[in-house]
């Protein structure tokens, strides 16, 4: 998804539940320590691991130039 939502609930400085929505997609993943992760009401499958460094995703063409400009800047 390009873009989403995302909520964690945390207790005494610790991360206890996370919630992703995926917009585009009108799916949501939530995660609860100790009990694991659904997506989309199931079973998320795991990519195998890459030996890549990790990568992320920004996007700022839909702010305002002078948003965009102050974000680049604090980044």
């Amino acid at each position: 998804a390009e873009f989403g939502t995302i909520v964690a609930y945390v207790e005494n400085g610790a991360t206890l539940m996370g919630w992703i929505y995926a917009a585009p997609e009108r799916k949501c993943a939530v995660a609860v320590k100790g009990e694991g992760v659904r997506w989309d009401g199931g079973t998320p499958v795991v990519a195998p691991r890459s030996n890549d460094p990790p990568m992320g995703l920004r996007s700022m063409g839909w702010l305002t130039p002078q948003w965009r400009d102050r974000l680049a800047l604090a980044l």
